[in-house]
């Protein structure tokens, strides 16, 4: 399932929320004036790219990177990223400054996910413990 979210997400940044179905809201003019006059070079590179300035949110949903979470077990999969801002975007708590613009995963890919926790769970017809 991992190689599965990791590529959905993956895909999420790169088509700035359209690949999950909800296009992220553009960046203010002002916020990629001052991207584009960064002094950090990844910032720069990423001013107009919505929820990508320095890389390191993206760069989390991978297994392994600094913030990634993941824990699997027998009963559970917990999998994400642990970066503080994160949260902000995915919260649909009312706002005044930053858009809401939520990871999301479209229904192919919650068909494939299903699908692998079905065969995890119930192998060839029958529960595997």
């Amino acid at each position: 399932m991992v190689p599965v979210l990791e590529d959905a997400i993956d895909q999420d940044f790169e088509t700035q929320g359209v690949s999950g179905g909800v296009r992220w809201p553009d960046l203010a003019a002002s916020t990629v004036l001052r991207k584009s006059r960064s002094k950090d070079a990844r910032t720069r590179a990423n001013a107009s790219r919505v929820l990508q300035a320095t890389g390191v949110l993206r760069a989390s949903f991978k297994e392994g990177a600094p913030g990634h979470v993941q824990k699997i077990s027998s009963t559970e999969l917990r999998w994400g990223s642990s970066v503080p801002y994160g949260v902000y975007h995915q919260s649909r708590a009312p706002r005044t400054v930053i858009p809401h613009r939520p990871l999301q995963l479209n229904d192919l890919t919650k068909r494939q996910l299903v699908r692998l926790l079905q065969a995890t769970m119930f192998g060839e017809g029958r529960l595997v413990a």
